[in-house]
């Protein structure tokens, strides 16, 4: 892993806790798929060097997300509170939208009420799918907005130590 990590952005600690994720998961496979083999096969890796490096990427991994969490806590955020603060609003906004999309694409199987014979009950819309689309837009414009300025913040902050 580079040696730069003392000094970074936030924004290129994200990408690397990103990479090393990734490099993470195929290692798991990799170890899978060595860790057990016929007894006259050789692997083509060894699945203890594999567990070895594994123990070594999770460290970085656990020296990234330290310093992120440590930076987001740390830095203010433009409209207030901090990089933190403003994470949980985009996290709140992301499941505000998908139930109201949620709620907005139910309705849709439902238009028209169908029936198929006199004695079947009629379904009925029950939401102002207007009102919940316009909500929607309300919540991914807003989203936007914020994941915009947590973008620029990234590549303007200093990673804390």
């Amino acid at each position: 892993m580079p040696s730069y990590i003392e000094r970074m952005k936030l924004g290129e600690a994200l990408q690397e806790r990103a990479a090393v994720q990734r490099k993470i998961a195929d290692l798991r496979a990799r170890i899978s798929a060595t860790a057990t083999t016929n007894e006259d096969e050789d692997p083509l890796e060894d699945p203890n060097a594999l567990l070895a490096e594994a123990d070594a990427v999770a460290a970085r991994l656990g020296e990234l997300i330290r310093r992120i969490n440590a930076t987001n806590s740390a830095t203010v955020f433009p409209t207030g509170g901090t990089i933190t603060e403003a994470l949980a609003r985009r996290d709140v906004l992301s499941t505000r939208h998908a139930t109201l999309e949620t709620a907005a694409k139910a309705t849709m199987s439902e238009r028209g009420g169908f029936r198929f014979g006199r004695s079947e009950l009629r379904r009925v819309v029950r939401l102002d799918v207007v009102s919940v689309r316009q909500t929607i837009e309300v919540v991914a414009v807003e989203r936007r907005e914020l994941d915009a300025i947590l973008q620029q913040l990234s590549w303007e902050t200093e990673l804390v130590a």
